[in-house]
């Protein structure tokens, strides 16, 4: 885990890892749970408590559905969050207020507090995958940005995606 001071670094250190969304063969269907997920977000307080959130999911037009209701949320002057996957240009896609960047300096500073938990956590834990990783990235971020409410789009789907840690 190198140093984080640039947005590139902060997506290099978020892609470090198992990606099951690119094929890695490192972990077997026993390993599918979202166990993780909810004991890290336990060992950082349980920080998506503190906004309200929305999962969408289903098998086609989650992307548009979460971008649309993000933008409807804010129109009405919510601090809105949005969590999509994948991204088309750019990572920051993924983790937007309503669809729109957050500042470099907020994602540089939920990654530094996120490396900061994380390294902590695997010292009794298993690793989290990238997309998990990516998904408690958000909840920091949002946690940090003070978002309101919050659109989660969910990721590979079924009971075992991680995002369905954050409504059970």
């Amino acid at each position: 885990m190198n140093e984080i001071k640039t947005i590139r670094d902060v997506e290099i250190f978020l892609d470090e890892g198992i990606n099951l969304q690119k094929g890695t063969s490192l972990y077997d269907k026993n390993n599918y749970t979202i166990n993780r997920v909810e004991k890290f977000l336990s060992f950082i307080g349980n920080l998506e408590k503190n906004f309200r959130i929305y999962h969408i999911a289903g098998s086609k037009g989650k992307g548009t559905v979460a971008y649309c209701l993000a933008r409807i949320l804010k129109s009405y002057n919510y601090n809105t969050g949005l969590f999509v996957s994948p991204y088309v240009y750019d990572f920051r896609e993924r983790f937007s207020c309503a669809g729109e960047f957050f500042k470099d300096e907020s994602y540089i500073n939920a990654a530094l507090r996120f490396k900061h938990y994380y390294k902590s956590f695997i010292k009794n834990n298993d690793n989290l995958t990238v997309f998990e990783k990516y998904l408690c990235f958000a909840v920091i971020l949002f946690y940090q940005e003070n978002i309101q409410m919050a659109v989660f789009e969910c990721g590979l789907g079924g009971r075992f995606d991680a995002t369905n840690s954050l409504v059970n």
